[in-house]
Parts: C-alpha cells; structure tokens; sequence
C-alpha cells in the first residue's frame, strides 16, 4: 500500500464507519485464540478530519498487533471517544490496548522505526517490523498523534 497521501485526500470521515468491520473480524480473530475483546465506544462519534483508508490501515495494524501479541486467555480493548484539545483543534482518541508481555524499555524509543522488531523478532510471531513505521506516516499525515505507553 501507497503511504503517501495527498493532504487534499483529507475529509471529514467517520470513525465508526472505519472501525465497525475492522471490530468484526478482530472478534472473530479473539474467539479463536481465546482472548477476550472489549470495545468501549462513545456514541455519537463526531466526525473527524482524515483518511478513511489509512485509517484503516493504522487501525487494523494496531489490532492485529495486540490480538497478535496478547497470549490466550488474555484481553484486549479498544477505546474510542475521549477528545483532547490542541492549539489546531480538538482531537479523537482511540486507544487500543492488552495485557500481553508488554515492550521492555530499550525497544520503546525505536519502536517507530521501519524494520525494528526488538525483542519480538526472537519469538515465532512472524512479521516485518514496518506496521508501526507506517502507521506512525499515515497518522501524522492526518495531522494526528500516536504514542505507545508499555506497560499500559
């Protein structure tokens, strides 16, 4: 997928409508590894200034990453409607977050960075260490914020 993005492909998208599929398919991707999924979303979303595609694509990376990541019998939560105001407006939060091993600290601060996997590139979850780098473009391309907070 192309991660640049035009700034005019910026519109007023709703999260919902992003979030919905993403949510079906990752409770079924949690029933069968035996985790447990919770959703807790604000109604009445408002909209949001983005990109209903690489929304997706930052969406559904973070929640394959915790689904990935959480060992059975564990959980994971997604968050959506908490707002925080900045200087250039209001922003949307959506938070997604396990109780899996968790980051050690050395691997925090490259966590963003392509081809990084830390500590996860000794264990057999496969992956290419770009989902992160990618997400972090996109997000910031919208005009948007993402940080990592380990443990949660």
């Amino acid at each position: 997928p192309q991660a640049g993005l035009a700034a005019t492909q910026l519109e007023s998208i709703s999260v919902m409508d992003v979030l919905e599929p993403l949510l079906a398919s990752a409770k079924a991707i949690a029933s069968d590894r035996n985790l447990d999924l919770i959703a807790k979303i604000r109604p009445n979303l408002p909209p949001v200034l983005g990109n209903s595609q690489a929304l997706r694509e930052v969406l559904s990376n973070l929640i394959d990453n915790a689904l990935k990541y959480t060992p059975a019998g564990g959980k994971v939560e997604i968050q959506v409607g908490q707002e925080r105001q900045t200087p250039e407006g209001s922003l949307l939060g959506i938070a997604i977050s396990d109780n899996g091993p968790g980051i050690p600290p050395q691997d925090l601060e490259h966590l963003f960075e392509r081809h990084y996997r830390g500590v996860q590139a000794e264990t057999e979850i496969p992956g290419t260490g770009l989902g992160l780098a990618i997400a972090k473009e996109l997000v910031e391309q919208m005009h948007g914020e993402i940080e990592v907070i380990s443990p949660a």
